[in-house]
């Protein structure tokens, strides 16, 4: 049971990744939403990839939906756009405060298509104007569906919009 839990969240890992890139448009805001997509372009149905990790550095004053106890609201702050069943698809983040950073993992048992989409939504705080050169891929890792291996030589791109 362990093995194949590993085995799916290098899968979310690797399906993210291949997702993920830099950074778009800033506006200035004094509170609202920031809604991140990480677009599956450079995946191919001959890749395999099953599972996506990244984690981004947010700017200060950015940040997913907390529960009370710090962790990630997983189904606020994570979305998986996906035409896999949702028995399929399995997505987790942790956040760390004092660095900014967020990290997530994406699982797609089924495999993740060009189509697929991880979008991930953010909160700014009152009085916080992020700017696009604020937001960077820190690390990511894609990895195969079947064997859970890692997949090389992709770049991901990552899209934010701040609303």
């Amino acid at each position: 049971m362990k093995k194949r839990l590993n085995y799916i969240l290098s899968l979310l890992l690797i399906a993210l990744l291949s997702a993920c890139g830099n950074s778009a448009q800033s506006t200035k805001t004094k509170t609202g939403t920031i809604k991140t997509v990480i677009k599956a372009t450079a995946l191919t149905a001959g890749l395999n990839i099953g599972g996506v990790h990244m984690a981004i550095n947010l700017p200060h004053g950015v940040a997913p939906a907390l529960n009370p106890d710090g962790s990630v609201v997983d189904s606020a702050a994570v979305e998986f756009a996906s035409a896999a069943p949702a028995t399929y698809k399995v997505q987790k983040a942790a956040y760390n405060s004092a660095n900014s950073v967020l990290e997530f993992s994406v699982i797609d048992l089924a495999g993740f298509s060009t189509e697929d989409q991880i979008i991930l939504h953010l909160i700014v705080s009152p009085g916080t104007i992020p700017l696009e050169t604020d937001f960077s891929i820190r690390s990511y890792e894609f990895f195969d569906k079947v064997s859970g291996a890692a997949v090389t030589g992709l770049n991901p791109t990552l899209t934010t919009t701040i609303q």
